[in-house]
């Protein structure tokens, strides 16, 4: 018998979902569920047709709280592309960030709007670049304190 080798299956690669679509993330999903209260939802009550879920939401302050963790969930995806183009050793060598301080420098990065972006954009290089100047900034930081 020969080796049979799968690539990887995919929804876009079985062509149920269109090449190319934007893919939400969990909390994302969950976002556009519990909806987002507009003040001209109440035009709707006029006519009978308005939510009530985006405004009990709103009241209790679900909406609020599931924004929260999307954003705590897109830095969480941040740190984990951050691991992929340094290491931990490669942090401490080129960098010069202390072992005990790793994790700190790379919440101080992932908080910074500017490498956020440029993450997004895939720019590695960019980002590359950034991260020496975060280094930088955060040790003079952290020799303050």
């Amino acid at each position: 018998m020969e080796e049979v080798v799968v690539n990887a299956v995919t929804s876009q690669s079985l062509g149920i979902v269109p090449k190319g679509q934007k893919q939400y993330t969990q909390m994302e999903r969950k976002l556009y569920t519990t909806g987002d209260f507009k003040p001209i939802m109440l035009l709707g009550l006029l006519g009978g047709g308005m939510p009530l879920d985006p405004l009990i939401n709103a009241i209790n302050g679900r909406t609020k709280k599931v924004k929260k963790e999307v954003d705590t969930e897109l830095r969480a995806m941040l740190l984990k592309e951050i691991h992929n183009i340094y290491t931990p050793e490669e942090i401490t060598a080129v960098l010069k960030v202390p072992d005990d301080t790793i994790d700190g420098f790379l919440f101080y990065a992932a908080e910074d709007a500017e490498f956020a972006a440029t993450m997004k954009a895939k720019n590695e290089t960019m980002a590359k670049f950034l991260m020496v100047s975060l280094a930088q900034k955060y040790l003079a930081l952290s020799k303050d304190e």
